[in-house]
């Protein structure tokens, strides 16, 4: 399976997933802060399913893996974000 076509569908899920998890969260603890964060949950979701997927051992590793594979490319490691589908 395709990458793009994994993120496209967990972000998919997320759009309709995240507000009522927001929203319950803000119920279960009043007073709680929402902070940003650097990653989406669709992102931080898509490199939780390929690492299932991978076979690897630790994060670690795959992450390793991908810059290496990125870099032979010639694609930047650094600085990018996904656009949402």
């Amino acid at each position: 399976m395709d990458i793009l076509t994994v993120f496209c569908d967990i972000d998919d899920f997320c759009l309709l997933f995240e507000p009522h998890w927001r929203k319950r969260l803000s119920a279960d603890v009043p007073g709680q802060r929402q902070r940003a964060t650097r990653l989406w949950l669709s992102e931080v979701m898509t490199i939780i399913v390929l690492f299932h997927w991978s076979g690897y051992r630790n994060l670690q590793d795959l992450l390793h893996a991908a810059r290496l594979e990125a870099h032979g490319r010639g694609i930047p490691t650094t600085g990018l974000r996904q656009p949402r589908c």
